[in-house]
């Protein structure tokens, strides 16, 4: 056997071990492997996609990125290598590139549902439902059994307020499977779980049979259908049912959020604020931030309408930002050692950096929204990085908005959610952390009121642009035709007329709420 041919072997060999080692998901084994891979010469586009995936499990992202590179020039349009790119691009955070790649990726013709899956996934991860929702298409119509990729394309057709075909596809993913707890839920997003289908629902919910997973969907999804037919006791019942089982699923722990408010109020303090250098000038960012579910939704989409404003959701590029520029992992939580760091980064890299990873803006607008309702924790560092940007700070009745975050079943946020009394107690470090925020950042930070917006929204906001120094345009005021997407638990409200009838909501579950009641009324919290 000649020296080449015996080389190839080897390779061959430990390209099939890696493939198993990743498959069983050995980390150990992977980066092992790996590591005698990466030493031959020569290696083929199968060889770096294999590394890219090693590196991209291992959190090294840089070299997961360097490594598909090296394979897609092997084989530019490979689908494998593709999806690869696409999904090391969002790993990284480097949204700017990702969304090209993506586009690019459509153009292909690809039939490997695989790619699509990822690519897909990757679309919807950034807000690009338009972009899933062809490759969730083109993977349902090669693989109609995988319920998967037909209950992701229909989360993306709710973004986007194709509700009937929503609907179809959840009704299409209960008929192949019963027990789909998940599709329920998605049918509650739009409002279109039905008395009837409330006997299935409580089999979901109370079957040993079920997973624990479905079962979780099952409870918030009759949580919801109750509370529509004014049944109370028995809604709260199943919210609660919901919300432990999901507690139980997650790692959570109010003293360290404690800690980390502490934290970050003490490092950010008046003299921080005073005495730190500012950053890029510019002043296109608009952010929208507050707890979710207290109308962040609404006043972003009232502010898209504005010929001067294109929305871009809920942006994590700036968390991203301070993270890559603080060498910490882009998974991690913004802990103490990067609260510790963030404080020491040059203003003008940190902006620049957030700048450069958003999107081109194809509306050649002047002005851009980030609503990621969760850039409150960075409000100072936003501030000081990008000095001209405006900072909208969205409140709403304590109880409103802690019973609202208590009945929502969140993907990957919200951990403080799923306990009353945690819940509660977040609020108030969030509360305290704000107000003092916007006595440090007057002319940066303004609070607007939901119930204020909704009782007079002309009035709130004609301040509101006055204050993003924007002209008044009365179709700011016509907010449930704007075809923006909508990709967030508030979508089917957002898209509706201003209503009312969101106002007071806890009330009718009042006696069941004691724990996080008694909390917010001991701290001397004002409720409406």
């Amino acid at each position: 056997m000649t020296t080449h041919k015996a080389l190839e072997n080897y390779k061959g060999r430990l390209k099939k071990k890696l493939e198993l080692a990743l498959s069983h998901n050995d980390i150990q084994a992977c980066t092992h492997i790996g590591k005698l891979l990466v030493e031959i010469p020569e290696l083929d586009a199968k060889a770096w996609l294999l590394l890219s995936e090693v590196y991209r499990r291992t959190k090294r992202t840089e070299d997961a990125l360097d490594a598909i590179d090296k394979g897609l020039k092997l084989q530019p349009n490979h689908p494998h290598h593709v999806a690869q790119q696409a999904f090391c691009l969002l790993s990284n955070g480097n949204f700017s590139d990702l969304i090209p790649a993506l586009r690019h990726a459509k153009e292909l013709n690809i039939q490997d549902t695989w790619s699509l899956d990822i690519l897909g996934t990757s679309s919807a991860s950034i807000d690009e439902h338009t972009l899933a929702i062809h490759f969730f298409t083109k993977a349902t119509k090669i693989a109609p059994s995988v319920l998967r990729f037909r209950h992701n394309l229909a989360m993306s057709q709710i973004a986007l307020g194709r509700t009937i075909e929503a609907e179809k596809n959840f009704r299409n993913i209960i008929k192949e499977s019963p027990s789909s707890g998940k599709a329920y839920w998605g049918l509650s997003l739009i409002d279109r779980c039905k008395s009837s289908d409330l006997k299935d629902l409580i089999k979901i919910a109370n079957s040993e049979s079920s997973t624990e997973e479905e079962k979780v969907f099952a409870r918030f999804s009759l949580g919801s259908l109750l509370e529509k037919n004014k049944n109370f006791e028995e809604s709260f019942k199943y919210y609660k049912l919901g919300n432990d089982s999901k507690r139980r699923q997650i790692k959570f722990s109010i003293h360290e959020e404690k800690n980390k408010f502490s934290k970050i109020k003490q490092t950010f303090n008046k003299d921080w604020i005073s005495n730190k250098e500012s950053g890029n000038q510019t002043d296109q960012v608009i952010f929208i931030c507050g707890l979710p579910r207290t109308g962040t939704t609404l006043i972003e989409r009232m502010l898209s309408s504005h010929s001067s404003v294109t929305p871009y959701g809920e942006l994590r590029n700036f968390g991203i930002a301070l993270k890559k520029l603080c060498e910490r992992p882009l998974n991690l939580d913004y802990d103490l050692d990067t609260i510790h760091a963030s404080a020491k980064l040059p203003m003008q890299q940190l902006g620049e950096t957030y700048l450069s990873s958003i999107p081109k803006d194809d509306n050649h607008t002047t002005h851009i929204i980030d609503k990621n309702p969760f850039n409150f924790l960075y409000i100072p560092l936003i501030a000081k990085s990008l000095p001209n940007a405006k900072i909208i700070h969205m409140t709403r009745d304590p109880m409103d908005t802690c019973f609202s975050n208590y009945k929502q079943l969140f993907s990957a946020v919200a951990f403080y959610s799923y306990d009353l009394e945690e819940l509660a107690e977040y609020y108030l470090l969030y509360r305290n952390l704000t107000e003092y925020w916007e006595q440090q950042l007057p002319s940066q930070v303004t609070r607007i009121s939901y119930e204020n917006l909704i009782e007079n929204p002309k009035r709130e906001l004609e301040k509101l642009l006055g204050f993003c120094e924007l002209q008044w345009e009365d179709e700011c005021l016509n907010h449930p035709n704007t075809k923006s997407q909508v990709a967030t638990a508030s979508a089917m409200q957002a898209r509706k007329p201003i209503y009312h009838s969101s106002v007071g909501k806890w009330k009718a579950y009042q006696k069941f709420l004691s724990s996080a009641l008694d909390i917010l009324i001991q701290a001397e919290i004002k409720l409406n």
